[in-house]
Formats: C-alpha cells, structure tokens, sequence
C-alpha cells in the first residue's frame, strides 16, 4: 500500500474513535440529567397521608346477651290421686284420655275417666271424704258451693248446706261434661212431691289446694288400672333455675328478657331475682317462663340466653376503640373534623362494645366523629390531654 494510502487509513480511524467517544459522553450526560431529574422529583414529593378512621358517637340503649346453664323447676306442684270408682261390677280401669301434658285446669275440670265415670278436679282444702247427699253439711259443701258459683251456677242454698241448688248446679255440669248424672234421691223429710237430690259420689270428686294449675305429667292409659299419683300438677309460673359466674352476676338485673329453646320451643321469660354472693364467687338467677311448653319440660336442663339492658334509656355512647387514657389515666376522646380536638370524658361501664358517657360535654352529639387511630393524632402535631 502506498504512503498516501496509509495516511487515509489512519485518519479514519481517527475519526471513528472521536465519534465514538462523543456518542458516549452524550449518552452519560443525559443519563446523568435522567437521575438527577429523577431524585429531585423525589426529593419534592410527599408521602401520602394515611386516611384517619373514625366512628360516630351514637345514641342508643346498651346491651349484650350472655347464656349460662339452669334447670326448669316448677313454682308449686300437686299430685292427684284417684281411687276405684263406685260402679257396681266395675274395675278401676282407664276408659278414656280426658287430659294432656301442658293443660290448663280450672274448676270442674275432668281429671280422669275410670270404668266411664269422670273424676272433677275442684279447689279446696278440705279433702273429699264422703258422699254428699241432701242436708249435709259441713266445709267440704261450702267449698263445692263456691267452687259451682266460681264457674258460673247459680247457688241459693244456705252456705255449707247441700240443697236442692247445690245438687241441680252438679247435675248441669255432668251434662255439660257428657256424662249421666249420679242417682238420685227425695229430699228428707218434704213429702211425696220433694225434689230428688243427686248423691255425689266421693270418688268422682278431687279438691285440690290450688287452681287452675297446668298438668306436668300424666300416668293414665287407656285399658290400664288407674295408677297413683294418676296426674301431677304444677302452679304459677315454671321457672329457670340459672347458674351465674359472678361477673355475669352484676351484668343483669330484675326485669331483664330472658329466652330458652328446648327441642322444638322457644320459650321466653323474664328475671325475677338475681342473687350475688362476692365471697362465694357466685351468683345465681330466678327466670319465670311464660307458655305452658315450659311445664312440659320441667326438670330439663337447659341453656337460657339473657338480654343484658345496662340503660333502660338512650344514652350517648362510644365505640371502645375511640376511648384513650391521659398520663394520669383519665379517659378522653379525639374529635375529628377541622384539626383534631381532645375532649375529656367520664365513662360508664362498657356493654356490647361500646362505652355510655356520663354527663357529655357539649362538642359530644350523635354522629360526631371521633379518632378510632390514636398515631393520627401525632401526625398533626397532637399529644394526649
């Protein structure tokens, strides 16, 4: 190659090299302003503020419901007894169901139906201890007599005396009841023409203590021997028996709503008495039941909800979580809106999450907004109260 060509050769190259070198540098230089654009944009943004929770303060009756184990008992029972029936040639035989678990009866109700003779159930307290026949006398006659006139029979005769008003009212009730009426008998001592008093048997009438009571148990079966006791009857309210661990002691008070579902019932009640022992760490509820499902099941154990009420109107009230404590441990809120303000408080005792205010501060209305997030506060520059 010539000298001219060598020369040519060289300066290429030259070039080149320069060109490439300037390419790089520029790419450096732009690269470089890309970062430096980059950082500054960084360095001019904020981090965005995270949102403040808050919940509103509300106006509402406090509650929870808690359960606790118990056992239904009855408030009162009775158990009656029947004996053979006066039916000559007759055995002591049920022949009919006349009564049901859970029946109300009252007076002059049928009890039974032995050798097809009714047995009535009245209120008293003399026992049926004889036959009654015209012109006897005596409590057992007076409280027939008043138990008749309870249920709507007219009564004339002397009181305690058995005469001839006390014997119709009896007949009216056998038939009213489907059933023939005792035999008869002329009253002593009036003549051809005297009136034929029914004779009571005594063993078609029971006198209970009390009615009506509702029946807990029945052991009458048709085509059995009457049995003994044949029926048990329990009296006024069923009630639960409930068993409290002390804390639970001093969250509910009389007149709370209690409820109770026992195979296919629901049964709803109220407390009646509430007993708190603090030395013997416990504590203990008496529950009356309404509906007569509740003397089915007596003897049960049952599980009993019970609807606490700590207010028994609306009360201003905050959700636990918006509740703080000062260094020296009084209660405050964090009101949000314009700024944060801390507002102090007096507090209640805490239901079903949420805490009632005593005496609230005028900024405290219902639906006020308060800090659920206590760090919020520290973002703008807050510290406690």
């Amino acid at each position: 190659m010539s000298t001219n060509g060598i020369a040519r050769k060289r300066r290429r190259t030259v070039i080149i090299s320069a060109g490439v070198l300037i390419a790089v540098a520029a790419l450096s230089w732009w690269a470089g302003r890309a970062t430096t654009t980059t950082s500054a944009l960084a360095r001019g943004q904020k981090a965005p503020t995270p949102p403040v929770l808050t919940a509103p303060v509300v106006l509402r009756k406090l509650g929870t419901t808690l359960q606790a184990p118990g056992k239904l008992v009855a408030a009162g029972s009775e158990t009656i007894a029947v004996g053979s029936i006066s039916v000559p040639g007759a055995q002591s035989i049920v022949t009919a169901d006349v009564i049901h678990v859970g029946e109300l009866l009252r007076n002059g109700s049928v009890v039974a139906q032995v050798a097809g003779r009714p047995v009535f159930a009245f209120a008293g307290q003399t026992p049926m201890y004889r036959s009654l026949a015209s012109g006897d006398s005596g409590p057992d006659v007076a409280q027939l007599q008043h138990d008749l006139a309870d249920i709507g029979y007219t009564i004339y005769d002397t009181a305690g005396t058995y005469g001839p008003s006390t014997s119709a009212a009896l007949a009216e009730l056998y038939k009213n009841s489907n059933y023939a009426p005792p035999s008869s008998m002329p009253a002593p001592g009036a003549g051809r023409k005297a009136p034929r008093l029914i004779v009571e048997p005594q063993t078609e009438i029971v006198f209970l203590p009390r009615l009506p009571a509702t029946v807990a148990s029945v052991k009458e079966h048709v085509g059995k021997t009457i049995g003994s006791p044949a029926v048990t009857l329990t009296y006024g309210h069923v009630v639960i028996d409930a068993t409290l661990n002390p804390a639970q002691g001093y969250l509910i008070e009389p007149g709370d709503h209690a409820t109770v579902r026992l195979d296919s019932h629901q049964m709803v009640g109220v407390i009646r008495s509430v007993k708190r022992s603090v030395r013997a760490r416990e504590a203990s509820a008496e529950i009356a039941l309404r509906g007569v499902a509740a003397h089915v099941h007596i003897g049960s154990q049952v599980t009993v909800s019970i609807d606490t009420q700590s207010s028994t109107a609306r009360t201003l009230a905050v959700p636990i979580g918006a509740l703080y404590a000062s260094g020296n441990g009084n209660p405050y809120v964090i009101i949000s809106g314009r700024g944060l303000r801390h507002v102090p408080v007096n507090v209640g005792q805490a239901v079903g999450g949420y805490v009632p205010i005593v005496d609230p501060p005028t900024e405290l209305l219902p639906g006020t907004k308060l800090v659920l997030d206590s760090s919020q506060s520290n973002n703008v520059g807050f510290g406690g109260p």
